[in-house]
């Protein structure tokens, strides 16, 4: 009975909006040992796997959820992520609290932390996006529209724009970790194995990041440099927008901009060749190409920043539909008094500033 009460009160907690976390109670299959129920929700078919674990579909009464069951080790292929750091503990928690400061619609919504020390796993508890990535059109080599495409970088921007504020770098923007939600037709950031934490608020700007992650293809210009890590960092809200350019390019080209047969010969050419627009562009229209060439530029204090995203004339309808205003955390203090158009507008100038001189 008490075992009962402890779960009800656990339900009510999630079905409040509350983040839950909790020890896990597992069953595994006696056969095959594959798990088959954590605490009171049921897995169901595997969605997907990455570099940092696997993501299944999963059923508790008559509401489903998406559970991610982290790995016992990080894999480091290419084409997968590639980074410095090491222990799916630290990742695991550090997924989690970055999770627990979000809360946006363009943002998939963590509802439980389960922890089996066990097993050394940490179950998250999310919501269950119904229909497919945004890596489907490029897969499947499917000409995206002008409309459908603006209607998709509201969606991100927005999320991203939620992100930023927040001081979380997302660092593996691509469209296999954008969902697309069949029922209500929002775009949802996903998969954050990757972000991280950095400053808000008076140091709006300080958020030089000084370890690789991410997938390579997506990398900027400026994480490829050589010591680019050893000298200072990069900036890792520049280095989000740059990837957003990328997966507009896979959108328009259907291939990325740059393709080499290892990581280290690929991170070359992103740092040395210049973006080529000569291939077939399926029928993309000028606003589409000016907004991807804002985001490929080369120097971070030229990229569009999300002050320029927020005034593009693509994504606003030429300013007749203007994004809707910002959520501005109160962590950022006198910030949240000024416009967010004018915050961002500074970054790229602080990012300037604050970068240190080359060796």
């Amino acid at each position: 009975r008490g075992q009962q009460s402890r779960k009800s009160a656990r339900r009510q907690r999630v079905e409040s909006g509350a983040i839950v976390t909790s020890v896990a109670t597992c069953r595994r299959c006696p056969k095959s040992d594959e798990l088959t129920w954590v605490n009171d929700y049921r897995l169901g078919r595997l969605l997907g796997t990455g570099a940092y674990g696997s993501v299944y579909r999963c059923r508790r009464d008559r509401q489903e959820f998406a559970i991610k069951v982290q790995k016992g080790r990080v894999s480091g292929a290419f084409g997968g992520r590639h980074g410095s750091e090491a222990g799916t503990s630290a990742q695991a928690q550090r997924e989690a609290s970055i999770m627990r400061l979000l809360g946006h619609r363009n943002v998939t919504k963590l509802f439980e932390i389960i922890d089996e020390p066990g097993h050394d796993e940490v179950y998250l508890v999310m919501e269950l996006v119904e229909g497919t990535d945004l890596g489907e059109p490029v897969r499947r080599r499917q000409a995206v529209p002008d409309s459908e495409l603006r209607a998709w970088m509201r969606d991100i921007v927005l999320g991203l724009e939620h992100l930023h504020l927040h001081g979380v770098c997302h660092r593996d923007l691509k469209p296999e970790n954008m969902l697309r939600d069949s029922r209500s037709g929002l775009v949802k950031l996903a998969d954050f194995g990757a972000s991280l934490l950095v400053s808000v608020g008076k140091r709006l700007g300080g958020d030089f990041i000084t370890a690789s992650g991410g997938t390579p293809a997506f990398f900027a210009p400026e994480m490829c440099r050589t010591g680019a890590i050893s000298q200072g960092g990069y900036s890792g809200r520049a280095a989000d927008l740059w990837a957003l350019g990328v997966s507009m390019y896979l959108w328009v080209f259907h291939a990325p901009p740059y393709i080499a047969p290892t990581a280290p010969l690929l991170m070359e050419l992103i740092r040395a060749e210049e973006v080529s627009y000569d291939g077939d562009s399926h029928g993309a229209g000028e606003l589409v190409m000016s907004l991807m060439r804002g985001l490929l530029a080369r120097s971070p204090s030229a990229r569009h920043s999300l002050a320029d995203l927020r005034r593009d004339p693509l994504l606003t309808l030429a300013g007749h539909e203007p994004l809707p205003p910002a959520e501005v955390p109160e962590s950022l203090g006198s910030l949240a008094k000024m416009a967010v158009e004018t915050a961002f507008a500074r970054v790229s100038t602080l990012h300037h500033a604050v970068r240190p001189s080359p060796r």
